[in-house]
């Protein structure tokens, strides 16, 4: 079945809203049009350029952005599977998530781009990890930087996910030992924003402000 993919809430939320503000991020603006656009071009480039399939992991350990909802919106649009890592995470437990997930791409700004870096030098194994694409500016380890992958990218949309497509992986804060991965598909997601939709009010005229961590759970009801 296709009636709880993500797709077909966003293609036509941007359709129909297309002149309208969809993200404010600092001083940049982004219609839904220039949002969607965005966004299609990065599910076809981590596809044709970094080799990313439908079920692969790649993660993403930046402060929050208009990017980081870019990527989200990707890995909905059937782009691979996002694994958000909290900014917190111990070197040990990073290299532990990026080996157990088998993630093999990462986004990552400048921030946090060094302790990525030490953290797989001081790995305990093989690291699946292929390629660090970097967020912004700044003069980091990375092989390639986001607006040069986005550039790469057709506006071809997508072929249609599944209902029990994954599309989301997030690990536990590890209290009782390491960090242990929760994986979501499309419609786990999709019945979640209906459940937010039923006790809270929408109305287009409205600005949200994200404040939570883009990386933590409780961020999904913003990202949907």
């Amino acid at each position: 079945m296709k009636e709880l993919v993500y797709s077909r809430l966003l293609l036509p939320a941007i359709g129909a809203n297309a002149d309208s503000i969809a993200t404010i991020d600092g001083a940049t603006q982004r219609t839904y049009a220039e949002h969607g656009e965005r966004v299609l071009r990065l599910a076809n480039a981590l596809r044709t350029e970094l080799g990313v399939e439908r079920s692969d992991r790649f993660a993403l350990m930046a402060t929050n952005s208009s990017q980081y909802l870019e990527l989200y919106h990707a890995a909905f649009l059937g782009a691979g599977v996002v694994n958000p890592l909290n900014l917190r995470l111990a070197g040990k437990e990073l290299d532990y998530i990026i080996r157990d997930s088998g993630t093999e791409v990462a986004f990552v700004d400048a921030m946090f781009a060094e302790h990525l870096q030490r953290a797989l030098a001081e790995s305990d194994g093989d690291s699946p990890l292929r390629h660090v694409v970097l967020i912004g500016d700044g003069d980091v380890p990375h092989d390639v930087k986001y607006d040069d992958l986005l550039a790469a990218g057709s506006t071809d949309v997508p072929d249609e996910p599944e209902e029990d497509d994954p599309v989301v992986l997030m690990y536990t804060g590890g209290t009782t030992g390491l960090p242990k991965g929760v994986l979501l598909d499309q419609r786990a997601e999709m019945l979640n924003l209906y459940h937010v939709a039923a006790v809270q009010s929408f109305d287009p005229s409205q600005v949200y402000l994200h404040q939570t961590p883009l990386f933590h759970a409780a961020s999904m009801a913003g990202v949907l």
